[in-house]
């Protein structure tokens, strides 16, 4: 878990990011006509991923929890 309780007191799940060992950053893509703003791709959900300058009042994450492949 990550961050502050959310309002009900239930923890925020830290998201899963499955990746392949040949090609770790292929889990990410910027984001079109935004600068220094990207995604993530090919995951069970999205997520944004922006400067921290920008998010200085919200929660954030440092460490992924990886799942890596062979291929």
């Amino acid at each position: 878990v990550y961050g502050p309780l959310a309002p009900d007191g239930t923890p925020s799940p830290l998201p899963l990011v499955s990746a392949s060992a040949k090609d770790p950053a292929g889990w990410v893509e910027p984001v079109p006509n935004q600068q220094l703003a990207f995604r993530t791709t090919g995951q069970c959900e999205t997520v944004s991923l922006v400067p921290f300058y920008k998010i200085a009042d919200q929660k954030y994450v440092v460490y992924w929890k990886v799942r890596g492949s062979s291929a």
